[in-house]
């Protein structure tokens, strides 16, 4: 079986519908996104080798007509919910852009749906990835 590509994302977040957008709905999409981030954490010289990620719950999501953010928390090592957020854009050029924890600090919240998302955050690991290729830019 060959690992998910962007274009499985794009695919997905294709068919999420709204308003209102239900987060529960958007589960595969997130076990997607979920799989994507780890490959790339993999090979990140600051991410802990002992360390890995164990489910994204989407807490916030949005949808424009050209794109879909999904924020949310990711646990890590199932004892921690570390912010995500990824922006998905379905037109040309089509993409993710992937954004995970803070770069200052872990996380402290005790679950997902109680991690904040605010404009200035700095993230400790950001990257985009096209479909036309796999490679972050």
């Amino acid at each position: 079986m060959l690992p998910p590509s962007i274009s499985d994302v794009i695919d997905l977040a294709r068919t999420i519908t709204g308003p209102p957008y239900d987060p529960d709905g958007s589960q595969p999409l997130c076990d997607i996104l979920e799989q994507i981030l780890a490959a790339h954490l993999e090979v990140q010289p600051t991410w802990p080798r002992h360390d890995w990620l164990d489910g994204f719950l989407a807490t916030e999501l949005d949808r424009d007509s050209d794109r879909v953010t999904v924020r949310g928390g990711i646990w890590v090592s199932a004892v921690r919910a570390e912010p995500c957020e990824v922006t998905i854009q379905l037109d040309e050029p089509q993409g993710a852009t992937f954004r995970f924890m803070d770069a200052d600090r872990l996380s402290e919240a005790p679950g997902p749906w109680r991690l904040r998302f605010p404009v200035d955050r700095i993230w400790r690991y950001s990257f985009h990835l096209s479909t036309s290729s796999q490679e972050a830019v």
